[in-house]
This record gives C-alpha cells, structure tokens and sequence, in this order.
C-alpha cells in the first residue's frame, strides 16, 4: 500500500527517495519502484522495477526530471532489464509510420497483442504526436 522505506532530507519531512520492495528487492507493478526528490519535494527520477529487474511494459523504465522546470528530461524504454534502442525502430513522420501506416489506437492495440515492447513504443509516440 505504500513504500517500504522513505528517506528524508535532514530536518525536514521532504523525502529524498522512496523505495518499493518485496523481500528486499526492487518490486512495483503499478508504478515506479524507486522513486528520487529534491530538496523541495519535487520528482528527480523515477525507475520501474519488477523483481529487482528494471522493466516496465507501458511507458518508459526510466524517468529523469528537469530540476528547473520540473518536466521530463529523458526517457529510457527498458523491458527485462533490457535497454530498447530507439534508433532501430522506426519512424514517424505526420502521425503514421515510416509514412505507410497510420498510428491509430487500433493499430497500437493490435501491435500490443503481437509484441508488447513494440506497442507500448507506438502508444507512446501516438500519445506525443496527440498534443
């Protein structure tokens, strides 16, 4: 129901990072596992684990936070521990892939039933090309 252990900045009730575990390890299915503040209580970094592995299958593993404006910095898509590499998947270019296939919700869920990584990457780039 909530973290398994909080550190807190000396003197303070901000907390400095938050850790998710299950018999000592690194575990959160709805959420990251580890969870990094600053000072002023506002997100650094955020990592989805899955027994003690990074992995997460609906959005980026890794998240790290602009410590000015607070928006995301970067992004890493990791699935097993292991890192995906943008650069071999495909294009986008006005909404549809590689030119050919139009993004749509069908055609990320139907992508998902075939290859999760794959399709949590297309609901991403169908959610950034959305707004």
């Amino acid at each position: 129901n909530g973290p398994a252990y909080v550190s807190y900045y000396q003197q303070t009730q901000i907390p400095r990072y938050e850790k998710y575990l299950i018999n000592d390890k690194f575990h959160r299915l709805d959420g990251p596992a580890f969870i990094k503040y600053d000072w002023c209580g506002n997100k650094e970094r955020e990592i989805w684990y899955e027994n003690n592995i990074v992995n997460r299958l609906d959005g980026p593993a890794r998240i790290k936070y602009n410590h000015i404006t607070h928006e995301v910095q970067s992004k890493e898509w990791v699935i097993n521990g292991k890192k995906l590499d943008i650069k071999r998947l495909p294009r986008f270019e006005n909404n549809k892939l590689c030119g050919r296939i139009k993004l749509t919700k069908n055609s990320i869920i139907k992508a998902m039933l075939f290859d999760r990584e794959y399709g949590s990457f297309l609901k991403e780039m169908y959610e950034r090309s959305s707004k």
